[in-house]
């Protein structure tokens, strides 16, 4: 078969492929008809082109390269796995409701439709979809003695990154780009700064570090400082968290690794950064943190973030606090 040129500029695929040009998305009236395996590989690398153009050169206003990753992740997903080979509102209503029957969350759900309406815009059509009120599912989060389990299992360097999702409240993403040089022994805290990888100017920020976080750094930067001596590197200019060739640790590693240390200490809940930072969130107002506190923490420009998404007790701990602290007749 005949390689597809991909014009960057147009977003468009050369007719030079005859298999793809008889699957014209613009002339198909079925969204779901039958692909084989290459052409459905042309088909998502032909939508993610015209999507990555439409985001960066046509849309309205500028957006983040995460949110270009997400958007063109989730059109893949639909792509090759939920078999909408175009982006239509018949398509899009049959995804839906097939994600309502499976119980989806509905910011996942709102994401997917988010991805469906950004490639029909990328496409030239336009469709009008409405995501649906989906009862919120219980937040899931660690308790302290659960957040204590899943770090005794891991070694220095995954219980020293455990640590600092779960009790500084720092993202999968902040914790991997990490230098030494961020961690102020003497001062008491983490700088989290911006390393030009796509954080929002409100996620650069001094986080607290505590004592028990203070204790699980210093334990992994004694074995770092063995593995940079052995590998002959500059042990206080590169990155905290090292592989043991010296790379610097993926985000995709450190949500296996998470996950790795939950069965290891047979937790019955998911173990991500997602999960440990709502820990974070969750155990902070439990222990009396202000709510702008866990937020700064966090790194959130808004404090409903927090509240919505962050702290899983949030309607007992506010009922908690009016009966503790608001007083009339005293």
């Amino acid at each position: 078969m005949a390689r597809a040129k991909i014009h960057f500029k147009e977003g468009l695929i050369s007719n030079d492929c005859k298999n793809v040009a008889k699957y014209n998305l613009a002339e198909s009236t079925n969204s779901t008809m039958k692909f084989k395996k290459t052409d459905v590989n042309l088909l998502i690398k032909e939508a993610l082109n015209k999507i990555d153009y439409h985001l960066r050169c046509e849309h309205e206003r500028s957006v983040s390269e995460d949110y270009i990753r997400g958007v063109k992740s989730h059109v893949k997903t639909l792509i090759r796995y939920y078999k909408i080979y175009r982006p239509t509102v018949e398509a899009g209503m049959k995804l839906i409701q097939q994600m309502v029957e499976n119980k989806r969350a509905g910011n996942t759900i709102r994401l997917y439709v988010n991805a469906l309406k950004v490639w029909a815009s990328a496409e030239g059509i336009e469709i009008k979809l409405k995501s649906p009120k989906v009862t919120r599912r219980a937040k899931v989060y660690l308790t302290k003695l659960e957040v204590v389990e899943l770090i005794k299992k891991g070694d220095s360097r995954s219980s020293c990154m455990a640590a600092l999702m779960a009790m500084s409240g720092l993202r999968a993403k902040e914790t991997v780009e990490l230098r030494v040089n961020d961690i102020n022994f003497k001062e008491k805290y983490i700088h989290v700064r911006d390393h030009g990888q796509g954080l929002k100017p409100h996620q650069e920020r001094n986080v607290a570090l505590t004592p028990e976080c203070e204790t699980f750094i210093k334990a992994w930067l004694e074995d770092r400082d063995r593995l940079c001596l052995e590998l002959g590197l500059d042990n206080t200019t590169d990155y905290l968290f090292l592989t043991l060739d010296g790379q610097p640790i993926k985000r995709d590693y450190l949500y296996q690794l998470m996950a790795r240390l939950g069965r290891k200490a047979r937790l019955d809940k998911k173990t991500n950064s997602k999960i440990l930072r709502t820990s974070f969130g969750t155990n902070g107002a439990m222990s009396g943190l202000e709510t702008s506190v866990v937020q700064h923490s966090l790194g959130h420009a808004d404090a409903r973030t927090t509240l919505t998404f962050y702290i899983a007790t949030v309607e007992e701990h506010c009922k908690q606090e009016v009966i503790k602290k608001l007083r009339y007749f005293e």
